[in-house]
Order: structure tokens, then sequence, then C-alpha cells
């Protein structure tokens, strides 16, 4: 399997709905649902690291479009 070898990953610094507000442009809700909307226009499919690593030991395969939405540095503004 694994025929792609790249995909696209959107990384995101914490959310503005807690403390964590050092971006120049914070992510609240209303902005990270534009993103998935958008890339979903653009064809994309979400992938998780449960995709990445079946797809790491050539147990499937990615989409045609892969994307992965991802949170470098966890923050409690992200916890519910």
């Amino acid at each position: 399997m694994r025929k792609r070898s790249t995909f696209s990953i959107t990384m995101c610094h914490g959310t503005s709905e807690g403390d964590f507000k050092a971006t120049p442009m914070p992510l609240d809700a209303e902005r990270f649902d534009r993103y998935f909307a958008m890339s979903h226009e653009f064809g994309f499919e979400s992938i998780n690291y449960e995709n990445l690593a079946a797809w790491r030991q050539g147990e499937t395969e990615f989409p045609k479009k892969p994307i992965m939405f991802d949170f470098d540095h966890a923050d409690k503004s992200m916890l519910p």
C-alpha cells in the first residue's frame, strides 16, 4: 500500500476560548469551523493519528487529498 507519501497538516496553537491568547489571530470555534469547511470545499478529507499510524504500517491508504489538523501545544483552553 503506502502509495501517497505526502499530506497537509494545519498546525493550531491553542484556542481563544480560555487563558491562551498569545497569537495575533486567536483560534476561536468559528474560525476553526471555517478551516474545516474550507478544507472540505477544496476536496480534503481529515485524517487523525490513528489513520497516520495505520498508513505508516502499510495497513491502509490515505484519501485522495488528506489533511490533518493538529494542536502543537496542548493547552487547558482546549479542554471541555
